[in-house]
């Protein structure tokens, strides 16, 4: 099988798998694939946007702001925004 033809099953699957509502395992159980396939494939950076061009999730990191107090107490408040 070519590159570009399994890039566009796993395309198709990853549509299919997050179109199903089913956990990973549950999915891979049911369509035969294993789950570090299909896990390898919900992280796949090459193409994001063609895996599913309607989800705003974009996966990464982003850095937080932290600012620390010289009035402190010994309880933790974390916010996220």
């Amino acid at each position: 099988m070519k590159l570009n033809e399994n890039r566009e099953i796993w395309i198709n699957r990853v549509k299919d798998f997050r179109a199903s509502n089913l956990t990973q395992k549950a999915w891979c159980e049911k369509n035969s694939v294993k789950v570090s396939a299909l896990r390898y494939w919900l992280r796949n950076r090459d193409e994001p946007s063609s895996i599913d061009s309607g989800n705003s999730y974009s996966p990464g990191f982003e850095f937080a702001t932290v600012s620390i107090s010289r009035d402190f107490s010994p309880a933790i408040v974390l916010e996220i925004n």
